[in-house]
């Protein structure tokens, strides 16, 4: 039997896009094991979304080459588009495929595993779309041994922020086929999953045939089952404040969470970001969001350092984050990234002051995440056991907290109602 494995390194996407790719090794006949060793086939699903990101693409692959020299090794996602771009020398992989490319995995596998008279099956051979902001997949996501799924439905990204490399490795704005969106979510349901996480690189600017985010959620709960949808990768707009109100007339159906990202919380820093919100609009979309949907999971993140950040514009970033409350905090030194603008840009920080602010904003969202942690005790959440033992539960709530709940007989990945009555030592909630 062919064997192969996947490697996935990054962001929520490229769990989604390796859920694609693990659907197309299948359709060639390949059993997927967790791990690499012996596997015939490994593909390495890359991250470059920071410099740091895009060295531990590179090291994974060498150390998989040299575990493993026999295999055949593919390398995908955003540093193999780097990689593409790059006059720099191979670094031992046998295929490489921008993620554009990932759609043809199957058809240039083959000539591979046919040389090396590898067995598979016969190969389905991708179809383009011929349109430019609307793509399809033409394979459905697998996710073997997993309680949630998460669904592709947005790809690229317009805003060309000064620091970020996104642009260039995924491309402009596409959306996925609105058909083929609601099949996959259909299958998702089907296959027993009651949390799936709707996914991009900017859900917000999904369109389809006229039908936008809010109108494709508005389809998506009305399909039947008992599940719920978890909005991923958005960022504050007109857009976000219309799903607000479709997250409002759910009745649960759509996760009390979101993560807009917020990058900096001074106008000047968010302005030479190249963002397209000011912290005003920052915050009347957090207002709002609480008054709408009371007890709402409220994240982002945040780039330190950026260049040009004085002591006072990080005092200012810093109160700005204080007064909105997170409810957790992703914090970024910043990374230049060749061929982008801000890798240009100067002064730069000293790598010292930028951790000593980098701590200060992690020990803030650990005070916010804390708070917004105990300010639920007392409230009922629904929860998905990604864990259980004989007497009780782990996993987490619609608004992403971790609870554990002790009751008997809970199943892995069955949605169970559950009164919050405490917090441990270590932050988990616990309810009954």
């Amino acid at each position: 039997m062919t064997t192969g494995a996947i490697i996935t390194l990054g962001c929520r996407l490229n769990q989604a896009d390796s859920a694609l790719i693990a659907g197309r090794l299948r359709r060639m006949g390949i059993d997927l094991r967790p791990s690499p060793e012996g596997c015939d086939v490994i593909v390495v699903n890359s991250c470059a979304v920071t410099a740091t990101a895009a060295r531990k693409s590179r090291q994974t692959l060498r150390h998989l080459r040299a575990l493993y020299p026999d295999s055949i090794l593919i390398l995908t996602g955003c540093a193999a588009e780097e990689c593409c771009r790059s006059t720099a020398p191979a670094e031992g992989f046998d295929l490489i495929l921008s993620n554009e490319e990932k759609k043809s995995l199957e058809e240039k596998l083959s000539p591979l595993l046919e040389k090396r008279g590898i067995p598979h099956s016969p190969v389905r051979r991708s179809s383009p779309d011929g349109r430019q902001t609307i793509f399809r997949e033409q394979v459905f996501a697998e996710y073997p041994g997993k309680s949630r799924a998460a669904l592709k439905v947005q790809e690229g990204c317009n805003n060309f922020c000064s620091y970020c490399i996104v642009p260039f490795t995924r491309g402009r704005e596409r959306s996925r086929d609105f058909r083929e969106t609601v099949d996959e979510f259909r299958r998702l349901l089907d296959a027993g999953f009651q949390e799936i996480t709707l996914t991009g690189i900017n859900t917000c600017t999904y369109s389809c045939e006229g039908i936008t985010l809010p109108g494709l959620l508005e389809h998506l709960i009305g399909i039947p089952g008992n599940f719920r949808i978890r909005i991923g990768s958005t960022e504050p707009g007109e857009i976000l404040l219309r799903v607000l109100d479709v997250m409002a007339e759910s009745g649960g159906k759509i996760c009390e969470f979101l993560h807009p990202s917020l990058q900096h919380g001074s106008d000047t820093i968010l302005r030479s970001m190249n963002r397209h919100y000011l912290t005003g609009m920052y915050r009347e979309f957090a207002e709002r969001a609480r008054e709408t949907i009371p007890g709402i999971h409220i994240g982002t993140d945040l780039i330190v350092g950026f260049p040009g950040e004085t002591d006072a514009l990080f005092e200012e970033s810093l109160e700005f984050v204080r007064s909105i409350g997170f409810s957790n905090l992703h914090v970024f030194p910043f990374s230049p990234r060749e061929g982008t603008r801000a890798a240009r840009m100067t002064p730069r920080i000293p790598e010292g002051t930028v951790e000593m602010r980098a701590a200060r904003l992690r020990s803030l969202g650990e005070e916010m995440a804390d708070a917004y942690r105990r300010s639920l005790i007392g409230s009922v959440q629904t929860v998905i056991p990604e864990e259980c033992t004989e007497d009780s539960g782990e996993g987490w709530s619609g608004n992403y907290v971790r609870v554990r709940i002790l009751r008997k007989g809970l199943r892995l990945g069955e949605l169970v109602r559950a009164e919050i009555t405490g917090m441990d030592q270590s932050g988990i909630l616990t309810g009954k």
